[in-house]
């Protein structure tokens, strides 16, 4: 998970752990570091791809660009969560492939819904995506 607020990263590791008590979460905390653990020649291996949009160093639009390059999206879920994002951008997003564009949510029963709907796309089920 790539994003800049303590908070929030730690919100959603407890909702992920509440869904699924095996779910670990790898956060990094800025667009480059995002860039950096995602590079396919890294070597590292990820269930799915969380991104906020605003984040420093690179925007996740930005880091969703390069990962769509390197065809990283084709293969992996990429979720993108943001607290206001033009539709035009949510548009691109999804043009580029990525799963899931959402807004993050402000109280515990809608980040429980988001987590279930991310945790969804790692078992494969489109069904839960709208």
């Amino acid at each position: 998970m790539a994003d800049d607020s303590n908070d929030d990263v730690l919100m959603f590791q407890e909702a992920f752990r509440s869904i699924d008590p095996g779910a670990s979460l790898r956060r990094v905390a800025d667009g480059k570091a995002a860039l950096e653990a995602c590079d396919p020649h890294s070597g590292a291996a990820f269930d799915i791809i969380v991104l906020d949009y605003h984040l420093p160093k690179h925007s996740g639009g930005e880091v969703v660009e390069r990962l769509a390059a390197w065809g990283v999206v084709a293969k992996v879920p990429v979720v993108v969560l943001s607290s206001h994002l033009p539709a035009e951008k949510r548009l691109r997003l999804l043009d580029l492939g990525v799963a899931l564009v959402a807004e993050k949510p402000n109280d515990l029963d809608a980040l429980c819904a988001l987590a279930r709907r991310i945790l969804a796309l790692v078992r494969g089920s489109t069904a839960a995506v709208q």
